[in-house]
């Protein structure tokens, strides 16, 4: 499948920064480097600008990313179970053996990944820094979720007009090479962060909120960083959930690494224990490139993000509940079938 034109762009300044990486994965990383960067205490106001405003408020309560024209990607657990299609009798879960907590986040999503289902109610999706003023309200019509993940595609019933935002890509990682070198590259990196959390005081924040991000560690599933801290101490408030994870790329564009979903190490024993351990206040974001896992149903998220985003833009697919249903038997008696 061709790669659509919004991943096939920066995919060139991908494998220029992967060059980069590779230079600087033998650099050791200074020891001052948490106390002088990643540690900044607080965050400041964003600004308004096109590529800013590829971070989103989702339903007015969560953080999300345009990754094109026409979808935002952020966590399952924001988008309420009445907007998604109710489970049918006959439909079996998907095997997330060792991912149970990021079922229970997900909520116990049966449904096929390259699928997009109608929501029951238009959640709306708010453009620009600022709560009470924004720019432009789109709202999403359709939904996809991948297996055994917290994470979730909503598909706008319109475009958002480029004047006000342009998306923000999601960086693809596929050999193991290219991703030992990213990872050695992201604890030096210029990581941003960007959402919606709430004040130090719980009050909703007027305003969209950045600052700088340092990275911690990172397993299988996961990234461990350290977004900026609170008036209270805390790194995560509620609002952050479905905020991305941004670095900086040699051509001075940022790109999607992770989206965060809560702040704890999960799953461990499939996905395993990040080395070394994270502090008490740090975000815990799903990587993007998160492969399948062996012996699951787990969904290979690249792939995922990839075919859905080519299909949003194409013609829209408008699933009924009942061909998505079937569409899902079908794939279901074909694996068996397989194995």
């Amino acid at each position: 499948m061709a790669l659509p034109e919004f991943y096939r762009a920066p995919m060139i300044h991908h494998l220029a920064a992967l060059f980069f990486l590779s230079v600087l994965s033998a650099a050791p990383v200074a020891a001052s480097f948490f106390d002088t960067f990643s540690l900044k205490p607080s965050t400041t106001a964003d600004r308004s600008s096109q590529a800013r405003n590829g971070v989103v408020l989702v339903a007015g309560g969560c953080t999300g990313t345009l990754i094109s024209p026409n979808v935002i990607l952020t966590v399952a657990h924001c988008v309420g179970l009445e907007a998604r299609v109710p489970r049918p009798v006959v439909a079996r879960a998907p095997d997330c053996t060792g991912l149970d907590d990021q079922v229970a986040l997900q909520r116990n999503a049966w449904e096929y990944p390259q699928v997009w289902y109608d929501t029951s109610w238009r959640v709306p999706v708010s453009f620009g820094p600022v709560r009470d003023m924004p720019e432009k309200v789109l709202f999403a019509s359709h939904y996809s979720l991948p297996r055994c993940a917290d994470l979730i595609l909503l598909l706008l019933a319109e475009p958002a007009p480029r004047a006000i935002a342009t998306p923000i890509p999601v960086l693809r990682v596929t050999s193991p090479e290219k991703v030992d070198a990213l990872l050695r590259y992201l604890p030096t990196a210029m990581l941003r962060y960007s959402g919606w959390g709430k004040l130090g005081n719980g009050l909703h924040t007027p305003t969209r909120k950045t600052g700088s991000l340092g990275y911690w560690s990172e397993n299988r599933c996961s990234i461990f960083a350290l977004p900026p801290s609170r008036g209270n101490g805390r790194r995560i408030m509620s609002g952050d959930s479905g905020s991305p994870l941004l670095v900086r790329q040699p051509d001075g564009t940022e790109a999607v690494v992770g989206v965060l979903f809560g702040s704890s190490v999960v799953d461990e024993e499939t996905c395993g224990t990040p080395a070394p351990l994270p502090p008490r206040a740090h975000g815990t974001y799903t990587i993007v490139w998160r492969q399948g896992i062996d012996g699951t149903d787990a969904t290979d998220i690249g792939a995922w993000l990839e075919q859905m985003v080519s299909d949003a833009r194409g013609a829209m697919i408008k699933a009924a509940p009942e061909a998505a249903l079937k569409k899902f038997l079908s794939h279901r008696i074909t694996l068996r079938a397989e194995r």
